[in-house]
């Protein structure tokens, strides 16, 4: 199974560090954002994939701008639903912080409201509840500290990747995610430790893993996007 492992989302996102109080629990993408996911298609690190006709999967989280960079996917691959997993969700989960630094957890939206939000675009539901996606009683989840609960939520998603068996003729698994996620995820499927190495990933960067039999193959990591140059040509960024 290769599993192309993309943040997407985090830096592009009308989060800023400005708005740490009365933050937007769940932001969507700033216009910067939408400007690099309809460049997606252009990635140097996902241009032989999408020119291909293989079946892949979409795994996202359940966050607004993990769905907005997953939909340009799904358009090239129209087979394939967008699968929300609430383990993908970003570290601290789903929250919002009021003036006075008191965070107070959200459920997200439950089955019928994603529905309602995104009409335009296929979603596999069958990991969402009715009551919603977060357990609001978490309050903001724990990051801090090796054996934190953020920790121990990418340690199940790396697991899970490992024993994962895609529906047969699959090709591709695609993962879209945030940078904090994908710089703990990395570490444990590649088993370097939870203090000796941390991932950084660029906005549209990607991350190209194949797994197999036990086996990690490194195709690359954090690979930069694409952008346009002024004679229409795409370059390295």
């Amino acid at each position: 199974m290769d599993a192309i492992y993309s943040d997407k989302t985090f830096a592009a996102s009308e989060k800023d560090l400005r708005f740490r109080q009365a933050r937007s629990a769940d932001p969507k993408l700033s216009a910067l954002g939408q400007e690099q996911v309809r460049n997606l298609s252009q990635h140097p690190a996902l241009e032989d994939i999408f020119g291909s006709d293989v079946n892949v999967e979409i795994l996202s989280s359940p966050l607004t701008r993990a769905i907005e960079t997953a939909h340009p996917i799904q358009k090239i691959f129209p087979r394939s639903p967008i699968r929300l997993m609430p383990s993908l969700v970003e570290g601290g989960g789903l929250y919002q912080t009021s003036f006075d630094g008191t965070n107070t957890g959200m459920p997200g939206r439950n089955r019928a409201e994603f529905q309602n939000e995104f009409p335009h675009i296929t979603l596999d539901l069958s990991m969402i509840s009715d009551e919603g996606w977060w357990d609001a009683s978490v309050g903001k989840e724990q990051e801090g500290g090796v054996d934190c609960a953020f920790w121990q939520r990418v340690e199940r998603v790396a697991a899970w990747m490992r024993e994962y068996c895609p529906p047969p003729q699959t090709r591709h698994v695609f993962v879209v995610g945030h940078g904090a996620l994908f710089d703990r995820l990395i570490s444990e499927l590649l088993g370097v430790g939870r203090t000796a190495v941390a991932f950084t990933h660029v906005n549209t960067g990607v991350t190209h893993i194949e797994m197999h039999e036990g086996l990690s193959r490194v195709h690359c990591i954090n690979s930069p996007p694409a952008t346009r140059t002024s004679n229409g040509t795409a370059s390295v960024l």
